[in-house]
């Protein structure tokens, strides 16, 4: 094996890790969105007026 071989090899890994790991950053940041607005969604529902014109 040459050693132009061995580099594209190692090349070829380090560019595998780092697409793998944009990809993993990529998922946690949509969980994270997802779960942010769902929060922002569910802090933001207005409370049902009664007769008195309060919520309780």
């Amino acid at each position: 094996m040459t050693a132009f071989e061995i580099i594209s090899i190692l090349i070829g890994i380090l560019t595998l890790l780092f697409t793998f790991g944009s990809f993993i950053l990529t998922c946690l940041s949509l969980i994270i969105h997802i779960c942010d607005k769902d929060k922002k969604t569910k802090n933001n529902a207005h409370p049902v007026e009664t007769r008195m014109g309060a919520s309780h």
